[in-house]
């Protein structure tokens, strides 16, 4: 429960400097392909630092690829996993850099109920009383955020339902890979794989970015500032995948979407309303129940 609190908060922060990254880059003239790179190639950066940095320490951040050459399964999953993941990122910088986060909030839960439904049946490691947690929680974030009076899909809304589709696929493949390999050699691989393929399709496309270096420089810092939060948050959410199947760690993921409320309530001095209220209450509730029981 204690990481699944830590990874939710690094949750909330990561989805904003996301968001601010993508619009920094899209002012700079960066298109999506140059972004995904700069977000994968910083990380990888940042995965080795971390692990040369602790080697000497602790066997923590270890980097070990050779369950990846003893089993082919192990990296074609990885390899598709991380495929997966370049066409949902692609989706959801498309539709977080046209539409506001707020609007498209529901639709990103869509990867959630998919991993939730694929996870249960495919791993069988949750409780029932788990799996109908998590999925009373992703209803209730669904219904309560979408207006079905004046119902309407736009298509970034669509853009990114879809993308949350192809995270769930990626985050399945991983699900299994990581019962066989360590979270830091899983993080490197995918990010390592991904800036590759997107620096190989750049060469040939011949469309790298143009743009003045102020304004490289800050796309990149907040790049790197992204990526921080996010490979702590990943590699969390693999100790917990590990720890505690990926059912309960969809749900243990939900505390985000409290956590953001509780935020906006201190920051703003305010109390929510009912609709927002009940919402956090009934996805704590489900947390709660799916942790207990699981």
């Amino acid at each position: 429960m204690f990481w699944g609190i830590v990874s939710s908060v690094l949750s909330v922060f990561n989805t904003f400097a996301y968001q601010r990254s993508i619009l920094v880059g899209a002012s700079a003239w960066i298109d999506s392909f140059p972004r995904v790179f700069y977000f994968n190639a910083v990380a990888v950066v940042i995965v080795v630092a971390i692990s040369v940095a602790t080697i000497v320490f602790s066997d923590f951040a270890r980097i070990d690829f050779s369950p990846y050459f003893s089993d082919w399964t192990i990296l074609l999953l990885s390899i598709f996993a991380s495929l997966a993941g370049i066409g949902g990122t692609f989706g959801a910088q498309y539709a977080y850099a046209n539409e506001r986060a707020g609007t498209l909030a529901p639709y990103s839960e869509t990867g959630r109920l998919f991993t939730v439904l694929f996870g249960f049946f495919l791993f069988s490691n949750s409780s029932w009383i788990t799996f109908w947690s998590a999925m009373v929680a992703i209803l209730a974030i669904v219904g309560f955020s979408i207006d079905f009076r004046s119902f309407s899909i736009n298509r970034y809304c669509a853009i990114l339902a879809a993308s949350g589709l192809a995270r769930a696929f990626s985050s399945i493949a991983i699900g299994y890979v990581v019962l066989k390999a360590t979270p830091f050699s899983i993080t490197l691989f995918d990010v390592l794989f991904a800036s590759t393929a997107c620096f190989l399709v750049l060469v040939w496309r011949r469309k790298f970015p143009k743009t003045e270096l102020p304004k490289l420089s800050k796309f990149v810092s907040l790049v790197a500032a992204n990526d921080v939060v996010w490979v702590a948050t990943f590699v969390i959410s693999l100790l917990l995948l590990k720890d505690i199947g990926i059912v309960a760690t969809s749900l243990l993921g939900m505390l985000t979407l409290v956590l953001t409320i509780v935020l906006d309530c201190v920051r703003t001095k305010t109390l929510p309303d009912r609709k927002i209220a009940a919402l956090a209450f009934v996805v704590a509730a489900c947390v709660l129940s799916g942790s207990l029981f699981r």
